[in-house]
């Protein structure tokens, strides 16, 4: 069977600076369309995240050049400068987002259940959604 869905692994990349937040904060990013998050991480910082096409998924780790893209979206809009010397830590983690076969610029976060006979594919999702995506599954499997 031929699906009508695929996935594009999309990286996203993390860095874990000095110093406690209170609160999150999230940050629009000048002339574009996303958005990034800083939030208490213990006694530390998280800084993320990026959006870069992944290939190999057991390769994932955060670039040079994503890092360098989140501490100058960061220094814009703290006063308190970030350099590379006061990363902890860095990670990256992989999402599946959807492409439609038809239209591979349309990548989309929402999740696509496909059923085909008695085979049931989910496709992207997210882990806050997981639990209305499994009682949309149930439903689907219903019919």
């Amino acid at each position: 069977m031929t699906s009508a869905y695929r996935l594009d692994l999309i990286r996203g990349s993390h860095i874990v600076v000095p110093g406690k937040r209170e609160q999150g904060c999230v940050l629009q990013v000048p002339g574009e369309k996303r958005i990034l998050f800083v939030l208490p991480h213990g006694e530390n910082t998280l800084l993320g995240t990026t959006e870069v096409s992944q290939a190999d998924p057991e390769q994932c780790t955060p670039s040079d050049e994503e890092i360098g893209y989140l501490i100058a979206n960061y220094n814009r809009c703290f006063f308190e400068v970030i350099t590379r010397r006061d990363i902890i830590s860095t990670f990256a983690g992989i999402r599946p987002i959807v492409a439609s076969k038809t239209d591979f610029s349309a990548a989309s976060r929402e999740s696509v259940i496909e059923r085909q006979g008695r085979l049931i594919n989910v496709f992207g999702g997210k882990w806050t959604t997981s639990r209305a995506l499994a009682e949309a599954v149930v439903t689907k499997s219903q019919h």
